[in-house]
This record gives C-alpha cells, sequence and structure tokens, in this order.
C-alpha cells in the first residue's frame, strides 16, 4: 500500500509505504533508499512503514524541524495509520540512518511511542544520551571510520563495523538489530546488502 500524507506541521507531502504483515511495526526513514531491500527480505514477518524523505530536504526536516516533523509521525501519521489499518500494532520500532538516526535520537527524547529506536551513523550528538531507561530502547551502530561516542557504546547494545564506512551501516543495523531481538531469523546480511 502507497499513499501521500500532507503534513500541516511541515506543509509538505510524504510518500508513506506500508508492508502489513503483523503486529510488529518497523518504521523506517528515508524509505527511497531502504524499503524495497527489506519488503523484499520480509525480515521476520513484520510490518514495514516506509516514510519517504526528499533527499534535498532532509536536514531540514530530520534536524532543523524535528519538532514538526515529530508532530507529523505522532500527530498525523499514527492516528491515520491506526484508522486505516486492520491491524494494531503492539511493537513499534523506528530505524532511522545518519540524519534520520539524529531524528531518532529527537524522538526518543521526546517519545515513548516507540519500543526500540535503531539508530545508524547519526549524523548529531549522541552524548545527549546520559538516561539509563532511554539507553534500553537503543541500538545503535557505527562504522569504524565514525566518530566513536565510548561513554555511549559501552551503556547499550551497540555494533561498530570494522573496515566498514558509514553507508554500510544503514541495512547492516536493520540485520543486526533483527537478529539481536528474534535470534532465530534467518537472515543473510550479504544477501540483502547487495541485492
Amino acid at each position: 500500500m502507497q499513499f501521500e500524507l500532507n503534513s500541516e506541521y511541515l506543509y509538505h507531502n510524504f510518500t508513506i509505504r506500508v508492508a502489513v504483515n503483523s503486529d510488529i511495526f518497523l518504521f523506517i526513514l528515508d524509505a527511497q533508499w531502504y524499503y524495497d531491500k527489506i519488503v523484499k527480505h520480509n525480515m521476520n514477518n513484520i510490518s514495514i512503514v516506509g516514510i519517504n524523505c526528499q533527499v534535498d530536504l532532509r536536514e531540514q526536516i530530520y534536524y532543523t524541524n524535528a519538532d514538526k516533523f515529530f508532530k507529523f509521525i505522532h500527530m498525523e501519521l499514527i492516528p491515520y495509520l491506526d484508522k486505516h489499518l486492520s491491524i494494531k500494532p503492539i511493537k513499534r520500532f523506528l530505524f532511522g540512518h545518519s540524519l534520520g538516526g539524529s531524528y531518532c535520537l529527537y524522538d526518543l527524547l521526546h517519545s515513548s511511542l516507540f519500543d526500540y529506536y535503531i539508530i545508524a551513523s547519526p549524523s548529531r550528538n549522541l552524548d545527549i544520551l546520559e538516561d539509563k531507561v532511554l539507553l534500553s530502547k537503543v541500538f545503535i551502530t557505527i562504522a569504524q571510520n565514525e566518530k566513536i561516542y565510548k561513554d555511549i557504546i559501552s551503556k547499550c547494545e551497540c555494533n561498530v563495523y570494522k573496515n566498514q564506512d558509514h553507508r554500510f551501516t544503514a541495512l547492516a543495523s536493520l540485520i543486526d538489530f533483527m537478529k539481536l531481538i528474534y535470534p532465530t531469523i534467518n537472515i543473510c546480511k550479504n544477501n540483502l546488502l547487495i541485492s
């Protein structure tokens, strides 16, 4: 299912793509890059909600207007999905990479809507995460060549990908997170990263 949803807070239309498979929902920021691969490999039959973001607006939406994007997700998108989908989520996960990862940090600090946050190579400072309760809801990944936040990665689930760059962490993070919460999942990282 695909639809456009206009945000009254951002004065912007977002393309939303949804694959409903279960009552566990994974929300993916920058779905224009990740949605098809995730749906193709159908990670443990979870439901996928992809939010496309126009590439040249990513910093404006995820960082400068994070408060308005927050309102879009919490006050427009979630109520829309709750009204139009037959399955109601029992768990919600939010995934973001780079600037999308930075938005995940913002959401984490301002909400309890999502049960877990998959934050891949965030482009903004992780040092704001000090609360142990919040850290228990976070899976962070970074490439070896990126700034390593030693204090943070020692307090939460974190993977540092050796000999990899910033781009690699996005899909690898999703795979490793799914393996963490669903140990019996059978998914090959190479297939997802290459396909």
